[in-house]
């Protein structure tokens, strides 16, 4: 079956550096956040690590639309390339920083440039890889990008947590700096007359306010769904991932061993469905009802995840999780990819990120607020009860736009009957 893998995508020499360098980041990314928190909890003397997190989504938080402004920017204005090589570069100085920061000022400080830097490099990327594909190999694209971001969580969380163990926090964050550098050599080799020219012509600096807004985003009737289930995602991932550790504790399941073997669970579901989509080239969900059949069926695992007092129970079903995250994030994504014109969309991804980030820091605190005031499982109560009513609204929403669009073609068949009586 693995023939069947829809690869063509990386037939193009052009795609094919770029995805290159796009894992390498990835993987410093994955690979960086073991380090992160043991060198908060060594600075910090605290295990809270919603605020760390919180400090990454800082820069979105506090300059919001204008930080999605200034990305659309640098990212209009400059070609997508450089931004991204010079994203990487920077990183790689953030993380040799890291290396000699021993105090929480300057831990903090640092983890928020390298989240400027990671939100350029991502609006960047985006665009650079709608330049170099056709629409037909986008879907592809995604998948395949959503199976390697699969791999590399589990290997970036698994070998920075043995190296972290050998040679500690400075040691992983030292090779951090490595990967983002040679993230960005492997993007100056690639040459800017392999890179297509866009189609159409730049926004005029007038548009860029209509544009960059989310209003423009809400006018945009084709990429409201795609648009809501991409933040919702996001915000519930937000939600329960930090708590999943103190439900761990909380149930007496054991403690960072087995988050790291749930996690290799998820990540093996999502690695799944991505392979599923890179061999029959496209997404199940093709209609709002089948969405809210998905979001149904996440639910019910959450739900059990909550209640279970079995940990290999937990890991027989996690992979559902993988499997509904992969499917959510790839049909949003690849759907606002489509119906977003070119040179509009790193304006929207800027956008988007200015929603999702201080979105998934209100999630992060509510975790931890909920978290200290009852517990962990009522944490994911809360998060069952939120995406088990969205699951009933969106398939509720299915069947009146269903109703209505019938009732309109049957208007529209009277009036043509009448017509053609009357002629």
């Amino acid at each position: 079956m693995l023939k069947n893998l829809n690869l063509r995508c990386l037939r193009n020499p052009a795609f094919r550096r770029i995805f290159a360098a796009w894992s390498i980041s990835k993987l410093g990314s994955a690979f960086s956040i073991v380090a992160l928190m043991a060198r908060f909890e060594e600075v910090a003397g605290v295990e809270d690590w919603a605020f760390l997190f919180a400090v990454r989504a800082l820069p979105y938080c506090l300059l919001g639309y204008a930080s999605a402004r200034f990305k659309v920017a640098v990212v209009d204005r400059w070609d997508p390339r450089s931004t991204m090589i010079f994203a990487d570069f920077a990183r790689a100085a953030v993380f040799m920083g890291l290396v000699f920061s021993h105090d929480l000022e300057s831990l903090f400080i640092l983890v928020f440039l390298s989240s400027v830097f990671g939100g350029f490099h991502d609006a960047a990327a985006n665009r650079l890889q709608v330049r170099v594909l056709s629409d037909e190999d986008l879907l592809s694209a995604n998948s395949l990008g959503e199976a390697t971001t699969g791999v590399l969580t589990i290997l970036g969380i698994g070998l920075s947590g043995l190296v972290v163990g050998t040679l500690g926090a400075t040691g992983s964050f030292a090779i951090d700096a490595v990967s983002f550098a040679f993230s960005g050599y492997i993007l100056m080799t690639l040459l800017g007359r392999s890179i297509p020219a866009e189609k159409i012509e730049p926004v005029a600096a007038s548009s860029t306010e209509r544009v960059g807004s989310f209003g423009y985003l809400l006018r945009t009737k084709d990429v409201r769904l795609p648009l809501f289930m991409w933040t919702l995602n996001i915000t519930l991932v937000s939600l329960q991932g930090p708590m999943f550790f103190n439900l761990v504790v909380e149930k007496g399941w054991g403690g960072a061993m087995e988050v790291g073997w749930a996690t290799a669970a998820i990540a093996l579901g999502g690695l799944a469905a991505s392979l599923y989509l890179l061999i029959f080239s496209k997404t199940p969900i093709s209609s709002a009802r089948r969405l809210a059949i998905l979001l149904a069926i996440d639910t019910c695992a959450v739900g059990a995840i909550t209640v279970t007092n079995s940990f290999p129970f937990v890991l027989s079903i996690g992979w559902v999780l993988g499997v509904s995250e992969v499917l959510l994030l790839t049909y949003s994504i690849t759907e606002i990819q489509r119906r977003i014109p070119a040179q509009n969309l790193a304006r929207v991804i800027a956008v988007v990120s200015g929603i999702h980030q201080p979105l998934g820091v209100l999630a992060i605190l509510l975790a931890g607020f909920l978290v200290k005031t009852w517990s962990a499982q009522t944490g994911f109560t809360v998060a069952v009860t939120i995406e088990g009513l969205t699951a009933v609204a969106v398939l509720v929403g299915s069947f009146v736009i269903f109703d209505r669009n019938q009732n309109s073609k049957s208007s529209q068949d009277e009036a043509l009957e009448k017509i053609k009586s009357a002629s």
